[in-house]
């Protein structure tokens, strides 16, 4: 279960990397490139370390949280630009 959560979140990350890129936000396609290697150089840690329990905690508390947050600024971020875009369509009427 721990496994198929941690690479599910890195899954995630990195599809949004990609689709960030497409759409041409560099900025958030760099952020979410930076958490991507640093939710992987966590996971690679804390099962390093033989600690069950830490290793758990990371791959099914923390990184997922941070995906999680990450996800919902990118989609409070486009909800703001469709606002932005839709009012000045209304004044181009």
């Amino acid at each position: 279960m721990r496994l198929v959560v941690a690479a599910a979140t890195l899954w995630v990350l990195f599809s949004a990397g990609v689709l960030l890129n497409v759409v041409g936000q560099r900025r958030l396609m760099r952020v979410a490139d930076g958490l991507l290697a640093l939710e992987f150089a966590a996971l690679v840690a804390t099962s390093s370390l033989d600690s069950d329990g830490a290793a758990a905690v990371t791959a099914l508390v923390i990184c997922p949280s941070v995906t999680g947050g990450f996800l919902a600024h990118c989609l409070q971020r486009a909800v703001r630009a469709a606002r932005r875009d839709q009012g000045s369509l209304r004044g181009a009427r």
